[in-house]
């Protein structure tokens, strides 16, 4: 079993990362299975270790039977069957198969049943340690890989993310002399939250003795990847951990700065992901007034298909104009959970009520608040600012789920 775990956490990582983009992706059958947009091999992967695991029955589970998110995670994977029914029956251009290879990614949220049920103590230290190898490799390529590209036109390995490819080619977005490759966003920021929030709960493990795998983490995620949404909320989760990392050697005062400083991000965060709601300009201009402009689309179509949305349609397919819009340049990812709901409609709707009922109680029943509420507000954040119901997020989900359920039963 133990070596079964490590097997599934490396591999799984391994593809989270699109092998740290040292092979090309984007040509030839690897393309359709594993790339920034496409994790089918890491479906395939979990299903694979679901069932090794079954067949196993191991003891070693730390965990009561009865699973804190399973009703969000089965209500989850309920929505995409459903609206992957009713897409295929309303939509006759489009054929099961080719609905099938839009919405394969929501059966992704299993994998956190193997997180609550194999991982204890030790196993989510190993975790913690082949996250740090991970995204500080990660994060020292591409940091040289955009100082490269940026200034001397030198391309290090390869890039498999069209978002990076297009800045690449163009050199824009700089910042510092570093061009954008935004494909390390997700990862970089889940491996950061997963740290701090172990960190406050065991600060004894000596993986969290030297800050230097996270420092450089956070900056490749600012520079490099500089996704906004990710910079706003690391503001608000660094200053919740500063203060339950090192409250007990404060003062009273000090405390209260904190929570004063605290209650002044959260302000921050929230008139930010607002204004980038709303179509403020804040930043990249063209950028904002694209986001404005699909967030008033799917709105749309979320007025005109409030029950089901308008389902899982193939963006390249005869529904092309469904999906991404007038100008055929929307994507349903670039506006957080709203683009969710319009797929889905008032069943994704449900689901959010659920997932936050049972967050919030999970909260509650947290043994380390200050561990827990890291989590939660990556969580809602992301919901707001970004979407974690995607390909390529939604592994990220399930981790951040089994984290809060082991905070809420661990001793």
């Amino acid at each position: 079993m133990r070596y079964a775990k490590s097997i599934f956490t490396f591999l799984s990582l391994l593809i989270c990362v699109n092998f740290f983009d040292f092979f090309d992706l984007n040509s030839g059958i690897l393309s359709y299975y594993v790339s920034v947009t496409q994790k089918r091999l890491l479906l395939i992967l979990i299903i694979c270790f679901l069932g090794i695991f079954s067949l196993t029955r191991s003891n070693n589970i730390y965990i009561n039977k009865k699973s804190q998110f399973g009703l969000s995670v089965y209500y989850l994977i309920g929505v995409f069957v459903v609206v992957t029914i009713l897409t295929t029956y309303f939509y006759t251009g489009q054929s099961f198969t080719n609905t099938l290879s839009v919405s394969y990614y929501g059966f992704i949220a299993l994998s956190y049943f193997i997180f609550r049920k194999i991982f204890k103590k030790d196993d989510w230290k190993n975790f913690a340690k082949l996250l740090t190898i991970f995204g500080t490799i990660l994060s020292i390529t591409k940091i040289i890989q955009s100082f490269l590209l940026s200034n001397f036109g030198i391309l290090l390995f390869h890039l498999n993310y069209q978002g990076d490819i297009s800045n690449a080619a163009y050199n824009r977005f700089k910042v510092l002399g570093f061009v954008r490759l935004p494909s390390v966003g997700d990862f970089l920021f889940c491996v950061i939250i997963v740290l701090l929030s172990l960190s406050v709960r065991f600060p004894e493990w000596k993986i969290f003795k030297y800050p230097y795998p996270i420092a450089i983490m956070v900056f490749c995620l600012i520079v490099v990847a500089q996704t906004r949404a990710y910079t706003l909320l690391l503001l608000a989760i660094f200053i919740i951990y500063i203060y339950f990392r090192f409250s007990k050697k404060f003062s009273k005062d000090l405390k209260y700065l904190f929570l004063f400083s605290l209650s002044i991000a959260s302000m921050i965060v929230i008139y930010f992901a607002f204004t980038y709601l709303l179509n403020f300009q804040v930043g990249r201009a063209e950028s904002f007034d694209t986001r404005g402009l699909e967030l008033k689309y799917y709105w749309g179509l979320i007025k005109q298909s409030p029950i089901f949305g308008v389902g899982f349609l193939r963006g390249d397919g005869v529904y092309q104009g469904i999906t991404s819009g007038p100008f055929l340049n929307y994507y349903f990812s670039d506006i957080g959970i709203i683009g969710f709901l319009a797929q889905t409609g008032s069943l994704g709707v449900f689901f959010i009520i659920v997932l936050l009922t049972q967050l919030v109680i999970s909260l509650r029943k947290s043994k380390n608040i200050g561990a827990s509420l890291i989590i939660f507000t990556a969580l809602v954040g992301s919901f707001i600012m970004r979407s974690l119901i995607l390909p390529d997020n939604i592994f990220y989900l399930t981790i951040y789920l089994a984290l809060l359920e082991f905070f809420s039963v661990e001793e």
